[in-house]
């Protein structure tokens, strides 16, 4: 077995810490097979040709599985840090696309009303004062003709 890759990793094998499956001959270090070194100094020799891969059942008393640490893949996920800096421009374009706009509006519009309720302001005062000099003027041609007709 020296000159053999193990099924499970890249590297060479040494002859006295591998095995081989049963089935289909691949072979694999022990390491590679997640049998801890006690468990296989325990194996008999019949356990050790009768033991398959992990894929296949084994029919020996001890199940041994490879498992292998999976590698963290470049995954472009976001991070919330990145989540919260796009909601934040997102919220930004609302704000300066959407809602300035119509705040704008709103203020020239309230604007308009605060011109035409001054208008109207002005336009009452005077007609209260007219009516005012018109009341005095009223009571004055009212007195003068008291006096002329007594």
């Amino acid at each position: 077995m020296a000159n053999f890759e193990c099924a499970g990793c890249p590297n060479a094998l040494d002859n006295s810490m591998s095995l081989q499956c049963h089935r289909c001959n691949d072979k694999y270090h022990v390491a590679c097979t997640r049998i801890t070194m006690q468990d296989f100094n325990v194996m008999s020799s019949e356990m050790k040709s009768l033991w398959n891969t992990p894929v296949r059942n084994s029919p020996v008393e001890m199940e041994f599985v490879t498992q292998r640490v999976k590698s963290r893949s470049n995954c472009s996920c976001l991070s919330a840090s990145n989540i919260r800096e796009i909601i934040r421009e997102e919220l930004r374009n609302i704000f300066s696309n959407d809602l300035h706009p119509k705040i704008h509006e709103i203020k020239n519009t309230l604007a308009s009303f605060e011109t035409s309720l001054s208008s109207l302001n002005q336009d009452i005062d005077k007609i209260e004062s007219d009516h005012a000099n018109q009341s005095a003027q009223m009571q004055h041609i009212t007195k003068e003709n008291e006096t002329a007709c007594s």
